[in-house]
């Protein structure tokens, strides 16, 4: 089953999927909260033998800025295909799997995490308390170098396919975070880092290539304290290489770069053409002449010394010299 829903406003409730069989109602899928001004995806595996319906059910909140919408409601036979994307809003995981052969598992959370100065204080998805996550937790029992393996669902071979995703690495005994391509004959790293990032949550990306069928693993250990919880969320899997790391025209998106969410009081811009003020600011981008670029709009309400922060991914350490090269207006 798969499902297109939008639930977007301050006093939107509840949206529930229940499955009605001889048994009486079984509740599949539930979702509650704002979840931003756009259509999300939904899907899952639907195993009923019996005769059966389906109902969808919308909880009214508590006043009228609750509205809730469906579309292109879809049933078919067969597996559901392993999803693109992933913010581990639902029980399930998306088809996440905890490894069997670790030490211990992670953890789906809302809010903060249950270590104080360690982990998130919310989600990257809604940056709410409502919005979900997974991470390790690791106060005792947990002992240093243990660690926690998660494994997403069977991906086909791919010859090139960018996986992005956001994590969070704050506390003071912060262990290691590790991605792995797994097939049926080897576990290969294909990312890691292994120190503190500070209080809120960086993006990732990695480029896989793989001539058989396999699986992402994600795989976080412990430090030597309890004040080392590490966090994911918002995997996203899209066809085509990331690109080299820092390298952006912005004519697609905006690659590894992003705007932070705690640490500045606006953000930048992707837009193309002139912006929305006279006499200041470029008039067309520097790639071709009619493409995208990005900017900081300082009219009201933006006021003196405001700053505003555009982020690259994490670089790895190295013994050779780097060259930043940019263009600016």
């Amino acid at each position: 089953l798969s499902f297109w829903y939008h639930m977007y406003g301050a006093h939107v409730n509840i949206l529930r999927l229940k499955l009605r069989g001889n048994s009486g109602d079984q509740l599949l899928w539930q979702l509650q909260g704002t979840h931003g001004n756009e259509w999300r995806y939904a899907q899952l595996r639907i195993t009923e033998p019996s005769t059966y319906s389906l109902v969808f059910e919308g909880v009214r909140g508590t006043s009228y800025e609750g509205d809730i919408a469906l579309d292109d409601i879809a049933l078919r036979d067969g597996q559901c295909p392993p999803p693109d994307a992933c913010d581990f809003e639902q029980s399930d995981l998306c088809g996440y799997t905890q490894d069997i052969t670790d030490d211990f598992d992670w953890t789906q959370q809302s809010g903060a995490s249950s270590t104080a100065n360690s982990g998130p204080s919310f989600d990257h998805t809604y940056s709410t308390d409502f919005g979900k996550y997974v991470y390790i937790e690791t106060s005792s029992p947990r002992q240093p170098g243990d660690s926690a393996r998660l494994v997403s669902p069977v991906y086909p071979a791919t010859l090139g396919t960018c996986l992005s995703f956001w994590y969070h690495m704050y506390g003071t005994s912060i262990g290691e975070l590790t991605v792995y391509a797994k097939t049926s004959s080897a576990l290969t790293s294909q990312w890691s880092l292994n120190s503190e990032q500070g209080d809120f949550w960086h993006l990732g990306r990695v480029n896989l290539a793989q001539a058989v069928p396999y699986q992402v693993v994600f795989e976080g250990v412990r430090g030597q304290s309890f004040r080392g919880d590490i966090a994911i969320d918002d995997v996203l899997m899209r066809d085509g290489a990331c690109g080299a790391r820092g390298a952006c025209n912005f004519e697609l998106d905006t690659c590894g770069w992003y705007n932070t969410r705690a640490q500045d009081d606006f953000d930048w811009v992707r837009v193309r053409g002139t912006t929305a003020s006279t006499n200041t600011g470029p008039s067309a981008d520097h790639t071709s002449g009619n493409g995208y670029y990005m900017y900081l709009e300082a009219s009201a309400p933006r006021q003196q010394d405001d700053t505003a922060w555009l982020m690259s991914e994490a670089f790895t350490t190295s013994t050779s010299p780097r060259c930043l090269r940019f263009w600016y207006h």
